[in-house]
């Protein structure tokens, strides 16, 4: 029994042999695939991680080409400084302070300043803030080699605070520097100009909803309304409430026209203040339309009271003249005729059109003695005022005797610049006078005569 046990069992042998064979086989086959799997795997994350350090080699390449041209331009000056004292400057540094290349490092940074208290204005704030911030931002002046001054703008941040080590970045702002400063000195220009016009210059804004503003007005705002630019720069409500009541409605409806139209402003209207006082005001101003729908005005406003003083002292002179019941001619200084008033045409019948340019002596009757005219010229140029009487011909050809008082006119530089005559019909007068005197002299002659003899 055992035998044949053991043959059968020998038996099988092969196979277990066979089975075995492809259990090997098959076990093979699992690790070479796992096998592949991780090559694949690994692969894979060695191809990933190439293509990252392509990656980041680009980026860092292109970072490092962009350091080396931001160092090496020919725009910006880049310098590092330790002990206040340039280590490395670029190429742009030496051109901007006209320097040959190599020749700034080792030299002190005092080198770059007009001068040495320049120099310590800067470092003193520079480092404590570079310090502690890290970073200083300013605006300084710079000498070149050749002594000319340059303005620059400087980025400072500190590279190693132990070392005191520093990168300086340096812009050229000469040109702007100078333009800002013709700007500025313009800006001035123009504030003396206005501050010390003889009138308020302004910009008066009015904006779609009616609200209204004066974004520049001058210093003159003062002593015309009693305000200061800074009363009216947001609001323009305490300027019109000076507007006198009885002219504020003819103020508001010039304004809206104007607005409307973008005809030019032009308004003469009174302010009243609180303590009484009235004055007058002339506004010239011209519109433009704004992108928004606003309007903008610019223009002067003049105090015009003492005008209209003179103005209405004028036209009261102008009323009386026009009224006065008395003859008024004026003449150049050759006697041409440049004005004569109402009067002159009730009492000679010539309209003022008919005298204008004329000479006076278009009233000569003939009857008037040589001797009086030339009375007349002596003593008007000797500047003094002549007294006398003329024998005149009207228009219709009447005679009348004419009394006429003819005095110099006097200009700013008291020059004579005309001559004026005031003159008075007397012709009843003359005539009640000569029958008054005809009557006296018959009286007389009546009572000289001896008495009649009764018998005779």
């Amino acid at each position: 029994m055992s035998d044949s046990w053991f043959y059968r069992c020998l038996a099988a042998v092969p196979m277990l042999l066979v089975y075995g064979s492809v259990l090997a086989v098959v076990v093979l086959l699992l690790w070479n695939r796992m096998l592949s799997l991780r090559v694949r795997t690994k692969t894979a994350h060695l191809t990933d991680s190439l293509k990252a350090l392509g990656v980041a080699r680009q980026e860092t390449e292109h970072a490092l080409a962009q350091t080396k041209a931001m160092f090496e331009n020919r725009m910006v000056g880049i310098f590092r400084v330790a002990g206040r004292r340039v280590l490395w400057c670029n190429g742009a540094l030496e051109d901007m302070l006209g320097y040959f290349p190599g020749e700034l490092v080792g030299v002190s940074a005092r080198q770059f300043y007009p001068t040495e208290q320049a120099f310590i204005d800067m470092g003193d704030p520079a480092y404590p803030t570079m310090q502690v911030d890290l970073t200083y931002r300013t605006e300084t002046e710079f000498k070149r080699k050749d002594g000319a001054s340059i303005w620059v703008k400087l980025n400072c941040s500190m590279l190693e605070p132990s070392s005191g080590e520093s990168l300086w970045i340096c812009l050229d702002i000469t040109q702007g520097k100078l333009a800002q400063d013709a700007r500025d000195e313009a800006l001035s220009r123009l504030q003396k100009l206005t501050n010390n016009a003889p009138g308020m210059v302004f910009q008066f804004l009015l904006r779609p909803d009616g609200s209204s503003c004066f974004p520049f007005v001058s210093e003159v705002i003062r002593p015309i309304y009693r305000l200061s630019p800074q009363d009216v720069l947001a609001d323009a409500s305490s300027l019109f409430a000076h507007i006198h009541p009885d002219d504020r409605a003819s103020v508001d409806v010039s304004i809206q026209e104007s607005a409307r139209n973008l005809t030019p402003w032009q308004s003469e209207h009174r302010v009243r203040f609180e303590d009484g006082t009235v004055r007058w005001l002339f506004c010239n101003a011209l519109p433009e339309r704004l992108a928004d729908g606003s309007v903008l005005w610019h223009g002067f406003v003049t105090d015009i009271t003492e005008r209209r003083a003179v103005d209405e002292r004028l036209r009261q002179l102008s009323r009386i003249t026009e009224q006065a019941p008395i003859a008024i001619v004026i003449t150049d200084l050759s006697g041409t005729i440049e004005y004569t008033n109402p009067y002159v045409t009730k009492v000679t019948g010539y309209d003022a059109q008919e005298v204008l340019g004329q000479n006076p002596r278009i009233l000569h009757s003939g009857q008037t003695p040589p001797e009086v005219f030339q009375d007349l010229w002596a003593t008007l140029q000797a500047g003094n005022v002549w007294r006398g009487e003329f024998q005149n011909r009207k228009k219709n050809g009447d005679l009348f005797v004419e009394h006429a008082v003819i005095a110099p006119v006097l200009d700013q530089d008291g020059q004579v610049s005309h001559y004026i005559a005031l003159k008075e019909d007397v012709t009843e007068r003359r005539r009640v006078d000569q029958a008054l005197q005809t009557s006296l002299l018959d009286e007389a002659a009546t009572r000289s005569k001896p008495p009649r003899d009764c018998a005779g």
